[in-house]
């Protein structure tokens, strides 16, 4: 326990000091991550678990990192209480991603309680873009839209509706969510925001969210009392999109969620496509990786081209019927960068090599066409080993052949 405690307070000190905040007790020494691994895993799990309690983010952070250079197969799931695998159900997004990616960088072999949780995590990790996003709770639809537009032009994207489970339902569409608010000021009752908090409270990722509540009166709201013992709720008036900026920011702040910008979130998104490429090529891991096919086949549209390409070189290694078309329909459209695709010709290639055919004769033509047509040779390249990866019937396979002759 003195071991652990030592630990938490180390790493307690280089959050509370920050980057830039000097400790000349400790100067030379080494950072808390060298003492953190150096303890081992018995001593880190203690960590964690207390900064989860204490709802401390920034040191569970730290914790999971250490974690993650030491832990593995056979000194991480020895028992049946397991701090990381808590961890997946922490309300801080970073902290689940990292847990989900520490969890996966162990490659177990043997099932556990809590391993459908990874690959999800991972799925949401990878759709991460680092802007921020509100969901909205109003009366009617006239207040939600004008309410939406306040906090877009503060900077926020928005979901939402006029019922607390429209909007539960709604979150589904945002790739992450950092803050809820409800808007008592326009026909939503008390009735009707604390079904709202107690259905957030039904899941990690809207469990502990920072909840801004809108009143016309902040200090007569019943939920003023609730924010004096609860960091997650902020009570404040209505305001223009610089007050609320402001809020919101300090709500989070409060609520103690640790900031994702785009550059942090386009790294998550590609460690954890490396790490499900990682997890398919393994033997005997255990997790579902189809769980992530639909986060996988729309980060095929995602505006980061490393991002998109990453995506498709999982696709490829998926057992699954929607990867080859999927594939080749994004290769063949027009709007594609050559690079990309490049990357998911390769990828369809790879996809047929281990699990067979599944493209269809409609895909076999667009292949052939790319082969034929394109002004790219490295993108007719591509498309020809994925031709051959199929492994066509010989009607299908000569055309190109012929087609050059009668071309001559």
């Amino acid at each position: 326990n003195a071991v652990s405690l030592w630990l938490a307070g180390n790493d307690k000190r280089e959050v509370d000091l920050g980057d830039a905040g000097v400790d000349p007790i400790h100067q030379g020494k080494p950072s808390a991550h060298f003492y953190g691994t150096s303890a081992g895993v018995q001593y880190l799990n203690q960590v964690l678990d207390r900064a989860r309690k204490d709802r401390n983010s920034a040191v569970a952070l730290k914790a999971i990192k250490s974690l993650e250079e030491v832990a593995g197969q056979a000194n991480l799931f020895g028992s049946e209480h397991t701090p990381l695998i808590d961890a997946m159900a922490y309300p801080d997004r970073v902290v689940r991603f990292e847990a989900a990616i520490a969890i996966g960088n162990a490659l177990p072999q043997k099932s556990f309680t809590g391993q459908e949780q990874v690959v999800p995590i991972l799925a949401e990790a990878i759709a991460q873009t680092g802007k921020t996003n509100a969901l909205i709770l109003t009366g009617s639809q006239d207040a939600y839209n004008k309410l939406a537009d306040v906090l877009k032009n503060a900077g926020y994207g928005a979901a939402g509706g006029t019922s607390p489970e429209q909007v539960i339902q709604s979150a589904s569409s945002l790739p992450s969510v950092d803050v809820i608010v409800i808007d008592t000021t326009n026909g939503v009752d008390d009735a009707t925001a604390e079904r709202m908090l107690d259905l957030a409270n039904g899941g990690p990722r809207l469990q502990q969210l920072a909840r801004v509540i809108l009143a016309a009166g902040p200090q007569a709201s019943k939920f003023s009392a609730m924010s004096i013992g609860s960091p997650l709720i902020t009570v404040t008036k209505p305001g223009d999109a610089a007050a609320m900026t402001a809020v919101l920011q300090s709500a989070r702040q409060r609520s103690g969620s640790l900031p994702l910008d785009e550059k942090t979130a386009a790294a998550y998104s590609l460690r954890a496509a490396e790490l499900l490429g990682r997890l398919a090529i393994s033997r005997g891991q255990v997790f579902n990786l189809v769980d992530a096919q639909g986060t996988l086949l729309g980060s095929l549209e995602d505006a980061r081209p490393e991002v998109a390409k990453a995506g498709a070189y999982v696709l490829g290694l998926l057992d699954a019927k929607e990867p080859q078309p999927a594939l080749i329909a994004k290769a063949a459209d027009e709007k594609t960068a050559d690079e990309l695709r490049i990357a998911c010709l390769k990828a369809a290639a790879t996809n047929a090599r281990f699990f067979g055919n599944r493209a269809g004769d409609p895909n076999v033509d667009t292949l052939k066409k790319l082969a034929e047509t394109n002004a790219n040779q490295d993108v007719k390249n591509a498309a020809a080993e994925t031709l051959g990866a199929l492994n066509l019937s010989t009607d299908q396979a000569k055309s190109l052949i012929v087609n050059q002759i009668r071309d001559r």
